[in-house]
């Protein structure tokens, strides 16, 4: 997806099993997207398009933007 809009990449993606979520977060100063892939895959399989779990990336970059913008 940055690569399609030419956005620098600010933050880093970690998956992390369990949570049955997907979030943006700032720890130690570092931004950070946090998924769980299973999650991801109910919602891909429920909706029947992988287009599920790439929105709930991209909602969770907005949040990234968003971060960005509180820090001025």
């Amino acid at each position: 997806m940055l690569d399609r809009i030419d956005w620098q990449q600010n933050f880093q993606v970690r998956e992390q099993n369990g949570i049955n979520n997907a979030y943006a977060t700032i720890i130690r100063n570092q931004r950070y997207i946090v998924y769980d892939n299973s999650f991801l895959e109910k919602l891909d399989s429920y909706a029947g398009t992988k287009w599920a779990s790439i929105s709930v990336l991209a909602h969770e970059m907005g949040h990234i933007v968003g971060l960005d913008d509180d820090s001025s």
